[in-house]
């Protein structure tokens, strides 16, 4: 089970306060609510009733129906329900929440599982309480098991640094390994390649060479080794970036990977993420194949494209690599900021606020693809 922040609810009983009805053993309270909820999602004003009963252990038991209508006019229905307990002479609750709306704006919050966490306060005068709230996104962290099928797709991408003064010498290698063609293409099926893609990143701090690569584990074919071959490539790469082929690579982790259209071509690039906000930047993607999966495959085949995100681990810190697949797959990000979709907007509001991105200006120029390679025909499928 994963937490999600969705934002605070602060609320406030009005009317004439808390109403009880004593059973002798135990008892139902009735009050009116109203407050506001304020987070990135979702901003807006509540109009709740809580008729919570009293359990004869003390135990209150909130049972909450309302209205949040948001900032933007949208009208959402709220329904909480909890336990609420004794604790440090006060009293804390935690409701489960759900939401429903007809509006297409905020159609995530219908399959949305939440959970409210609270404690009332006394309000200076009598009879008069309060409760400041955290809300969060309930998302389940099992997921069912794959059946059939016997292929089987992995996809790496890592972003090296070009030396500085390299990069003729990198556009250099991508014109010979053309020359190469035929030894290149033996390589990458030997090691199980299927699908291959490198490119050219220029930054005000410097050039990367950013590879992304597709492995067919479940047929590999059987390539005799070419040492010498392997021997120079391994050698021209070191001389470009630096590393040593045989030690241990940069970690990288595969956070989104989403394709509606199928195989398409390739665009890549990369972008620092700021050194605190890695935590965000995991919390985020919980968000994207969680509670806004939906609005997300919604959003990329509108604007026509796929995506497989990447982070990578380095001790200069961390890196995000996307690599798109669509159609103009260079202009997904133009595509998006251009959008005035609510969605589309948190999601470059968001990658801005991970990464410094300014996308308020002109946008970042687009790489330079040195190559691109497959063992079969793109097939552009709808």
């Amino acid at each position: 089970m994963h937490l999600t922040p969705l934002g605070e609810i602060a609320l406030t009983y009005v009317g004439p306060g808390l109403d009880f009805v004593e059973f002798g053993a135990g008892g139902q309270y009735y009050a009116n609510m109203q407050g506001n909820w304020t987070g990135d999602r979702i901003v807006g004003r509540l109009r709740l009733t809580n008729t919570p009963a009293k359990r004869p252990d003390n135990i209150n038991v909130p049972t909450i129906r309302g209205i949040l209508d948001t900032a933007d006019g949208a009208k959402i229905f709220v329904e909480m329900n909890g336990l609420a307990q004794l604790e440090g002479g006060g009293r804390v609750f935690i409701c489960s929440l759900t939401l429903r709306t007809g509006d297409a704006r905020y159609a995530w919050v219908n399959t949305l599982f939440g959970l409210v966490e609270g404690a009332l306060y006394g309000a200076p005068r009598p009879n008069e309480f309060g409760a400041r709230c955290r809300v969060y996104a309930c998302e389940a962290t099992i997921r069912p098991t794959a059946q059939g099928g016997d292929r089987s797709m992995r996809a790496i991408a890592y972003a090296m640094p070009v030396l500085p003064g390299r990069e003729d010498e990198l556009l250099a290698l991508a014109g010979e390994l053309d020359s190469k063609s035929s030894r290149y293409d033996s390589y990458r099926r030997r090691i199980g390649v299927a699908r291959e893609a490198a490119f050219l990143q220029r930054t005000p701090v410097g050039s990367q060479l950013i590879m992304y690569r597709e492995f067919d584990d479940s047929a590999r074919p059987t390539q005799p080794q070419d040492d010498s071959f392997d021997a120079w490539l391994g050698a021209r790469l070191q001389a470009v970036h630096g590393f040593d082929p045989n030690s241990t690579p940069p970690k990288v982790e595969v956070l989104v990977d989403r394709h509606p259209f199928g195989r398409w071509p390739l665009y890549a690039a990369a972008l620092p993420v700021a050194a605190n906000k890695v935590g965000r930047l995991h919390e985020w993607i919980a968000e994207l194949n969680g509670i806004h999966a939906t609005e997300f495959d919604e959003a990329l085949r509108r604007l026509r494209h796929g995506l497989t995100l990447f982070a990578q681990y380095t001790p200069q810190g961390a890196v995000t690599i996307s690599v798109v697949d669509g159609d103009e797959p260079e202009a997904a990000l133009a595509r998006m900021a251009m959008s005035d979709h609510p969605f589309d907007r948190w999601h470059l509001q968001t990658i801005a606020g991970l990464t410094g991105l300014e996308v308020s200006g002109p946008l970042p120029p687009l790489n330079q693809r040195l190559w691109a390679w497959q063992d079969v025909p793109v097939g552009q499928t709808t």
